[in-house]
């Protein structure tokens, strides 16, 4: 208990002391900073965004200690993103130093990184950078409840979920939406059978956290791990 204390009150002061204020128009170098609010990646000690906190800027980082952070310390991972610029982050996590082992790439956050590749307590290097509005949106289907895990995006009709690596695999399901209006950009029908055959989920336009409960609550038997192919439409 004594450690873990330790560990957090040397994680809050790592922050507040890299707190600065960048001049109009200056990028911001690669490092460490105050969790402020500001766009970026937020790394947390414990689950649920809790805990002590370290805001990372774009950068390669071989090793996590040079952010000030404790290797094998993470919990969680907090993306914020800034729409107005057209910007939006993403972090690619692993397990071990320089870039080595188990890899998960996060685009919207992970309250548990137990439930992802990487694993809870295992953070050791990370790559953080920043990717436009075609890259960011599009309906991701994850492999795990509560969009967790590996995933895939796709923007057009999809017969053969299989030429993705992603046949009967996914879990839950998200939907990124319009920065103007906070409208999903898209509808999507999943289909149980290849060529948008057998069962289906209907068509939805929402984010579906567990495609098994969702899909019971709906009178349905549940959707995890069954869908082959998908329609996409636009919103």
């Amino acid at each position: 208990m004594l450690l873990k204390k330790a560990k957090v009150l040397m994680l809050t002061a790592l922050s507040i002391a890299a707190l600065h204020v960048l001049p109009a128009g200056q990028v911001e170098a690669a490092g460490g900073y105050a969790c402020d609010g500001s766009p970026g990646v937020y790394i947390y000690q414990d689950g649920h965004y809790s805990g002590a906190c370290t805001r990372v800027a774009v950068g390669d980082y071989a090793d996590l200690t040079s952010l000030g952070i404790p290797n094998d310390s993470a919990s969680s991972i907090k993306i914020i993103n800034n729409p107005s610029s057209g910007l939006y982050y993403e972090a690619a996590v692993y397990d071990n130093s320089n870039f080595q082992g188990a890899k998960s790439t996060i685009r919207f956050g992970s309250d548990e990184l137990g439930q992802d590749a990487v694993g809870n307590d295992r953070l050791s290097s990370l790559k953080v950078r920043t990717i436009n509005y075609t890259e960011y949106t599009g309906v991701y289907l994850f492999e795990h409840d509560y969009y967790h895990g590996d995933w895939v995006k796709i923007t057009a009709n999809t017969p053969d979920l299989a030429s993705l690596s992603f046949n009967d695999r996914a879990s839950s399901l998200l939907i990124t939406r319009a920065a103007s209006t906070g409208q999903s950009q898209y509808k999507v029908s999943l289909y149980e059978g290849l060529g948008f055959s057998g069962r289906s989920t209907g068509t939805f336009s929402g984010d579906i956290p567990s495609l098994t409960a969702s899909f019971q609550i709906f009178g349905k038997s549940g959707f995890n791990d069954m869908t082959s192919s998908v329609l996409v439409f636009s919103n």
